[in-house]
């Protein structure tokens, strides 16, 4: 893999998505926060991701 070349051109099939499956994603991250089954230092990141899609939906939403 060139790292040079942009990630545009990387990745030129990145499908956008809606801001309800954005919603979901972030719906999923709060759930993996609390699932005992995965390992404690990974899970204080998903509430941070769960964030951050929570934001792209709101954002996506205000588009539409």
């Amino acid at each position: 893999m060139n790292y040079a070349e942009p990630l545009s051109q990387r990745h030129p099939a990145r499908m956008p998505l809606s801001p309800q499956q954005h919603s979901h994603i972030a719906a999923a991250y709060d759930k993996a926060a609390f699932d005992i089954s995965l390992p404690a230092h990974t899970r204080p990141a998903f509430p941070k991701k769960a964030d951050w899609f929570r934001l792209l939906a709101r954002v996506g939403e205000k588009k539409s």
